[in-house]
């Protein structure tokens, strides 16, 4: 299904400016006043109410029964939205052509959300009989046409686009027709499609990832990390983020982080480059390198997820002592993220500090109470703890959420078994085999059958997982612990421990190693192992020295909007504070006055980029680089800006400065924000 609101946007927007031209529409107050709440306020009911009344008075009016119809769409109640836009086409002025492509897309789009795929195509092929120069038309169709793999059908719309004169239907057109592509493994000709766009939008973000895709399959690796750079430089383009991420091959990886390296040499005060390092060496588990790049970004952005980023890394290695250093801050800074609990428990419960894992356990749980894991990872631990009665109540809850989740069943049986309920867990083995029917990695059927004495089939079980999933090794060396083959339980756990196994107290307390935890033969290979990592871990530990501090910025509240005063290069002004904004951004008359009067200079000026207005509309702006920006006595220096070609437009403070200020809080009683700083 596609996302409601952007399939007929242009269309909407198009009918919306419309009614000045079209005399013989509706021009009644309640009319008028339903649409404007819908596309300036975006209530819903408010715009029903008003629409409503409009039919109450006159029930044949085609246009209210249109944008219903459309609303009911958004709100995905297609039943009623299908009887308000068939009442529309039949009421409708057939002569009003951008209307009655409205009522069309608005029905092909209900068709689709109820899955009668025909008569959605029917529809927009309507619609396009009755106006061919509406694209979105043809870009809806051609989707359809997509998903049902008819690429000569889609290929013909898209193409169709191409030739249109709207730039919006040109650049759509070309990207479909590569994806189109694609989808059929002819990146060669994709890779042309690409250019060819690249060539008419050199700025368009999307056409070089899509581009760097098809040339990472051909292992093109130099143009494909050429354009993966390219694309987040424009715009942080979120498929080149994720394909960077998909880079695996050593040579390959070396070449994406020599470019990263050079960008953030470009742009030293940018920190997205490091950051990008930092992402791209911990998929690839090159976590020193990882730990690097992730402080020199927390020089440039306060923000707690790289704490927690390096926790993960400093786990990752085995230095569990550093890891637990920076998840404190990153928890210290932000409470609400049930992640960093998460990770602080299995960081605790490496320390060997189990009440301490129980308790973090027990936040993740109060953070997403629906989840099954944290019941039974909690449940795990209390019967490492002999609290069995309690860890029985916690599987319980875990199975009772997700009656598929084998391991909750798998907690069971052996809290039953400590408590001598072998009538209790012999049931709890027969209702795990009947669900747990598939030999993959999450299987727990091996142990079920183990539990009930039949230790054939335990093996016969476990073989098969490691069929499908060769890193099943460590299950491998716990059922042949159990069932008595040590030499084979050694040489499972010598492959778990060759593949950067770090948690040696999971080892000492996991009782299904009982059988070979006293053999000098683990002794050795365990040992060994360790001072492999304590030979790994770097000798720089992280320092608590650091502390918060709450900065409280007085505000002024107007019609909803906030503002905070601030300088900007020494410039006395006032901004709206917008959490929805990505970026800074000044009007074009705030940066003149900067220019002319010696706040900004050429040597300022970055580039220009595209960015996405609050109407939908994709305009061009000069981005330039704000030395200095104060406000509450916080100091942030070098921040990118896009200077919006609007007279009148607000200095919005969005995203690429928040971020580096920590948690913020809104304070209305006393009319300050609360910064939570480093």
């Amino acid at each position: 299904m596609k996302h409601i609101f952007c399939l007929l946007c242009a269309t909407l927007l198009i009918c919306a400016d419309s009614f000045a031209k079209a005399p013989q529409r509706p021009t009644s107050y309640n009319y008028l006043r339903g649409v404007e709440a819908y596309v300036n306020e975006k209530d819903h009911q408010k715009a029903l109410d008003y629409l409503n009344k409009e039919l109450e008075e006159h029930p044949k009016d085609g246009y209210s029964h249109a944008w219903i119809a459309y609303i009911r769409l958004d709100m995905e109640e297609y039943g009623r939205a299908l009887t308000c836009v068939n009442s529309a086409i039949k009421l409708l002025s057939k002569a009003d052509k951008e209307y009655m492509v409205f009522a069309y897309t608005t029905r092909g789009s209900i068709y689709e959300h109820l899955e009668d795929t025909a008569a959605a195509i029917a529809d927009y092929t309507k619609a396009i009989k009755i106006d061919p120069s509406v694209y979105k038309s043809y870009e809806h169709r051609a989707e359809l046409y997509y998903d049902q793999h008819k690429y000569a059908q889609s290929d013909a719309d898209y193409q169709k686009m191409t030739q249109m004169d709207d730039n919006g239907a040109v650049v759509s057109g070309y990207m479909g027709l590569g994806r189109n592509f694609q989808a059929q493994k002819r990146d060669e000709e994709a890779i042309k499609i690409f250019s060819k766009l690249i060539a008419l939008y050199d700025d368009y973000s999307s056409a070089y990832s899509f581009r760097a895709q098809s040339l990472l399959k051909l292992k093109r690796y130099e143009e494909a990390i050429a354009d993966i750079v390219k694309a987040l430089d424009i715009d942080n383009d979120n498929k080149a983020y994720w394909t960077m991420l998909t880079i695996k091959e050593p040579e390959a990886v070396d070449l994406l982080l020599k470019k990263l390296q050079l960008q953030s040499v470009f742009s030293p005060n940018y920190p997205g480059w490091p950051y990008y390092m930092g992402l791209v060496c911990e998929v690839n588990k090159r976590y020193k390198e990882a730990i690097e790049a992730y402080k020199k970004t927390n020089k440039m952005v306060n923000d707690s997820q790289l704490d927690y980023r390096i926790a993960e890394c400093y786990y990752s290695l085995g230095d569990f002592d550093s890891a637990l250093g920076h998840i404190n801050y990153a928890i210290e800074a932000d409470s609400t993220d049930q992640t960093r609990y998460y990770l602080r428990a299995n960081i605790y419960a490496e320390l060997g500090q189990i009440e301490k894992s129980i308790e973090d356990m027990s936040s993740y749980i109060e953070l997403d109470p629906r989840g099954s894991y944290g019941y039974y990872r909690r449940g795990w631990w209390k019967h490492l703890l002999k609290q069995c009665d309690e860890a029985i109540e916690d599987f319980i809850i875990s199975q009772s959420i997700d009656p598929s989740y084998t391991h909750a069943y798998d907690g069971m049986i052996r809290c039953y078994i400590s408590i001598g309920d072998s009538v209790k867990a012999r049931k709890e083995c027969e209702m795990l085999l009947k669900i747990d029917t598939i030999a993959v990695a999450s299987s727990c059927a091996q142990f079920a059958y183990h539990f009930l004495g039949q230790d054939e089939k335990a093996i016969e079980w476990i073989e098969k997982i490691l069929q499908n999933d060769s890193s099943a090794t460590y299950d491998a060396a716990c059922i042949y612990s159990m069932v008595g083959d040590t030499a084979k339980a050694l040489v499972y756990l010598q492959k778990t421990l060759d593949n950067n196994w770090v948690r040696f107290h999971h080892l000492e307390i996991d009782e299904d190693l009982n059988n070979i935890r006293h053999l000098e033969s683990y002794k050795r290979m365990v040992e060994k192992r360790k001072q492999e990592v304590l030979q790994n871990i770097s000798g720089e530990k992280v320092t608590s020295s650091a502390t918060l501090r709450i900065v409280e910025v007085p505000f002024t509240a107007v019609n909803g909007v906030t503002k905070v005063d601030c300088s900007i290069n020494g410039l006395p002004l006032n901004f709206v504070f917008d959490t929805g904004a990505s970026d800074v951004s000044l009007s074009q008359v705030e940066a003149s006055f900067m220019f002319k009067n010696g706040y900004l200079n050429s040597k300022d000026v970055i580039g220009k980029q595209r960015y996405q207005t609050a109407d939908g509309n994709i305009s061009e702006g000069t981005v330039v680089n704000l030395r200095q920006i104060n406000f509450g006595g916080l100091e942030l220096k070098d921040i990118r800006a896009s200077v919006v070609r609007s007279q009148s437009a607000p200095l919005l403070l969005g995203q690429s400065i928040l971020q580096r200020l920590g948690k913020i809080e809104i304070d209305n009683t006393k009319r300050v924000l609360k910064i939570t700083t480093r």
